[in-house]
């Protein structure tokens, strides 16, 4: 019951951020950058990846929400991480931090304790990150980004030293997806949107249209139908071209 009760939740979340499409601005590092883009324009929504300091008090102020990453950090990219968190934060809007491999430099964990205190709405890492932001582990106690602790290890400390100083964060498990505290983050959906597909869902992603022209539904969702690629010629959805078909047998 529970399981099914997370997957419809997951559903109704990935279909709101499909109807509003969010545009969220992303300062990510430089390994992850792709990943990032392609996985949230898979979800629906829109990346933009703006790291100047000097465009955040133009661009930021349209987002949707803020991702900031400190994989690869510089100097020179803390000032636009800082800004735009705090700008995101002024105006109400949820930015996630994620402080990978915090504990590898003293540089690294200032910078990150520096963003803590900007109130993140999500804190997205590991048991050794979420523990060392916490104060609970000294710099220099790191493998890198991987962790050395067990993901419960880092519960206690993300339910209290770390969520007392996020305010609203959230503190989650890479591995285990464990939450300690939480906001919800729904986003706003238009009720007069219309939805297609035998999913009855709104428009994403790459559609097809049935060549009959009598098709109720007309517009499909190329994973619904099994499609990978624009056919060639014409196409009809299942159902009619079962009407198709059954008709030439007459």
């Amino acid at each position: 019951m529970e399981s099914k009760e997370w997957s419809s939740g997951v559903w109704t979340h990935l279909t709101a951020v499909r109807r509003q499409s969010p545009l969220v601005q992303c300062i990510t590092n430089f390994v992850s950058m792709d990943l990032v883009a392609n996985t949230l324009l898979s979800a629906g929504a829109s990346p933009a990846m703006v790291h100047s300091v000097a465009e955040v008090p133009d661009f930021t102020p349209h987002i949707h929400a803020l991702f900031v990453n400190v994989g690869t950090l510089t100097p020179d990219w803390l000032p636009s991480m800082k800004a735009a968190a705090e700008l995101a934060a002024q105006l109400g809007k949820p930015w996630v931090l994620d402080p990978a491999a915090v504990s590898c430099s003293g540089f690294r964990l200032k910078a990150c304790l520096e963003l803590v205190e900007l109130k993140p709405s999500v804190i997205k890492g590991n048991g050794s990150e979420i523990i060392a932001l916490s104060g609970s582990a000294s710099q220099g106690q790191t493998k890198g980004a991987d962790s050395s602790h067990e993901s419960t290890e880092a519960i206690e400390a993300a339910k209290t030293r770390l969520a007392t100083a996020a305010s609203t964060a959230a503190v989650a498990s890479a591995s285990t997806g464990m939450t300690s505290t939480g906001m919800d983050l729904d986003l706003p959906v238009d009720p007069n949107e219309p939805t297609y597909c035998i999913c009855n869902q709104v428009s994403y992603g790459e559609m097809i249209a049935c060549d009959n022209n009598e098709c109720k539904i007309e517009w499909f969702h190329f994973g619904c139908v099994g499609l990978k690629d624009q056919p060639k010629g014409k196409w009809y959805c299942p159902d009619c071209a079962t009407v198709k078909k059954s008709r030439k047998g007459r």
